[in-house]
């Protein structure tokens, strides 16, 4: 077997290590696009245990929607169901939070204010 040669090793200290590589326009946005969602994921997480439902609600009441007042008349049950739609069309809800806030409100006419069936 031949002699195995020893590698000179050099000593570049005064190099300076390789400027970064550009990012194109896309790389950069990109970048930019992660670094706002892992902001916004370690928000979230530092929020309270709440979940989406009751968040709906609380922000629900807090519009001061109109009690039902169980009455036969039309005229008056329309101007509460536009009431409602007014609230829920501000904050922008979909369609399966809609359906609960609408019933919560009639439930707690019905049940005196015990909804436990909606749990």
């Amino acid at each position: 077997m031949p002699p195995r040669r020893v590698r000179e090793q050099q000593q570049d200290d005064d190099t300076s290590p390789p400027p970064p590589p550009q990012l194109t326009p896309y790389e950069r946005a990109s970048v930019d696009m992660l670094a706002g969602i892992t902001r916004l994921l370690e928000r979230q997480s530092e929020r309270p245990g709440k979940s989406h439902e009751k968040d709906v609600a609380e922000r629900f009441r807090k519009q001061g929607p109109k009690k039902f007042s169980g009455t036969t008349d039309p005229l008056v049950a329309e101007e509460w169901i536009l009431s409602l739609e007014t609230i829920i069309a501000y904050m922008g809800l979909q369609d399966a939070d809609k359906v609960r806030c609408a019933i919560f409100m009639i439930s707690t006419h019905l049940f005196g204010g015990r909804a436990q069936w909606l749990a």
